[in-house]
């Protein structure tokens, strides 16, 4: 799982990615947390794992959630490889065609760092430019 400072840019900057965004255990987030309590366990933003359990002392939660409002909340989703797979569909043949053009793309107009980007970085980057026909230009997502 990707969780460098590239990654969690890229899904910060992604708006229509985190609008997908659940609070379900094992979801990965960048932010301050703390207990279900309301004890803040760290003062500075890191990442952390979204686990939740009603009785449990660990339950963890992004510093402003409300459990009836998903929305407000200053965490960062770090959707996994296989969520942002699911978000394009289409057939295995189409994802692999398309992901090898977006390669060959990639390593000639250089959108995110050719041969140094994750896999998770990969596929975000395949969803933005399928799904809202946006590249990232290595500060934001622009539209192509």
């Amino acid at each position: 799982m990707d969780t460098s400072k590239e990654y969690i840019k890229m899904c910060e900057k992604a708006e229509e990615v985190q609008k997908m965004r659940k609070f379900i255990s094992g979801e990965y987030f960048y932010g301050v947390w703390k207990t279900h309590c309301g004890d803040i366990v760290s003062e500075n933003p890191e990442v952390y794992i979204f686990n939740y359990c009603e009785d449990c002392w660990y339950t963890i939660y992004p510093e402003n959630y409300d459990e009836g409002d998903e929305n407000k909340y200053d965490a960062i989703w770090l959707p996994r490889q296989a969520q942002l797979q699911e978000m394009v569909g289409g057939t295995s043949y189409y994802k692999v065609s398309a992901i090898y053009e977006l390669c060959n793309r990639i390593s000639s107009h250089n959108d995110v760092n050719a041969g140094k980007c994750s896999m998770e970085q990969l596929w975000l980057a395949f969803v933005m430019k399928e799904k809202y026909n946006k590249i990232w230009n290595g500060n934001e997502w622009v539209k192509q």
